[in-house]
Order: C-alpha cells, then sequence, then structure tokens
C-alpha cells in the first residue's frame, strides 16, 4: 500500500466570515450621512437673532433714562455749586413740590372739597400769569380779596406755593418784578403740571 494523501486544511473561523462577508457586501458602499450643518440650525438662530435687539434696545432705553437722571443731577450739582442762576429753577421746582405736598397733607382727609378749591384757585393765578407774563394785572395779586382770603388764605401754606412760584409778598399783596420772566418764568409751568397733576390725583381719590 501507498500512503494516504494529508487531509486538506480546514480554514479557521475567522477566515470564513471574512469570506462572507465578502460575498455578500453591496458593491457600492454609500457615503456616510453628513453631520447636521449650521444651515439646520438656522430657524432658531434666526429667532435668537431677532429677540436681541428687542432686548438691547430695551436695555439701553433703561441705561438712557439712568444716564439722564444721574446727568441732570450732576448737573445741577454743579450749578449750585458755581451758584449759577441756572441753579434756580431745580431749586424752586423743588420749593413748589414741597409746597403743593404740605398743603395736600394738611387738608386731604379733613377738607378735601376746600382742598381742591384752594388749588384750582391756584392754578388760574399760575396759569394766568405764565401765559401773560408781561401783563401788570396778572403780575400782582390782591390778598385782600374776598376770593382769595376764602380760598387761598384760609389754608395754611397755599401762599407758600405763590412764593414758591416767585411771588413776593409786599404791602397786602403777592407780586413779581419786572424780571421775573427772564429768569424764573419757566418755573410757572412746571408749577402748573404739578397742580393739573395734584387736582386729577385728588378727583381719583388718591
Amino acid at each position: 500500500g501507498s500512503a494516504a494523501a494529508p487531509p486538506a486544511p480546514q480554514p479557521d473561523a475567522a477566515s470564513l466570515r471574512a469570506v462572507n462577508a465578502a460575498e455578500h457586501a453591496p458593491c457600492g458602499e454609500p457615503a456616510p450621512r453628513p453631520l447636521p450643518t449650521p444651515a439646520a440650525e438656522a430657524p432658531r438662530a434666526r429667532r435668537e437673532a431677532a429677540e436681541e435687539p428687542r432686548q438691547q434696545a430695551e436695555l439701553d432705553r433703561h441705561r438712557r433714562r439712568e444716564s439722564e437722571d444721574l446727568q441732570r443731577e450732576k448737573d445741577a450739582a454743579e450749578a449750585r455749586q458755581r451758584g449759577a442762576e441756572a441753579a434756580l429753577p431745580a431749586k424752586t421746582v423743588d420749593a413748589v413740590v414741597q409746597a403743593f405736598l404740605a398743603l395736600r397733607k394738611a387738608y386731604k382727609d379733613t377738607d378735601l372739597a376746600g382742598l381742591t378749591t384752594c388749588l384750582q384757585t391756584l392754578r388760574v393765578y399760575i396759569n394766568n400769569l405764565a401765559r401773560n407774563p408781561h401783563d401788570p394785572k396778572f403780575q400782582r395779586i390782591n390778598c385782600d380779596n374776598n376770593a382769595f382770603r376764602t380760598r387761598v388764605a384760609a389754608f395754611e401754606g397755599a401762599t407758600a406755593v405763590l412764593i414758591a412760584c416767585g411771588f413776593q409778598e409786599e404791602e397786602g399783596a403777592l407780586v413779581v418784578g419786572p424780571d421775573f420772566v427772564k429768569t424764573k418764568g419757566s418755573r410757572l409751568w412746571d408749577a402748573l403740571a404739578k397742580v393739573d397733576v395734584m387736582i386729577e390725583q385728588l378727583k381719583g381719590g388718591t
């Protein structure tokens, strides 16, 4: 007898898996799906971009308001330090406000009707002079006048409002000087706005 031929070598498991994968693979592998591009985020980015200007504008408004308030305080302080005439309107506006508040506090709860009439009468005096600053008729208030005595002088602190506006006491009258319009006339419009607000508040019960 002749010797038997040696058995053919058997492929290992790894080789079989490799061959099987090669047989079943498609001819061409599809390209991998691209990752999301920035364009996919565009709608949200546009919304955020549209929101930013509005928020920034709101912030800018607050900053401007604060800046203007600080600048006004700074300017007033510098003017007072210099002793300039420009400081007078700021001081007198404060005096007018204080006079009005004191008047309201004194009579709001005890004589609301009388207080309202008093303020309306003060408004007439202030408005007449503000609109006709060169008319001598409105540059002088007769303190002996019955309407003045009953509607204004009867309320403690009411005369102080007119003095804060620029009137001066002189021989039974309240008067403004000829240079009043040049130096202090603008305070009348400030006072007029204040008295209008106060009258509206009283009508509204505040």
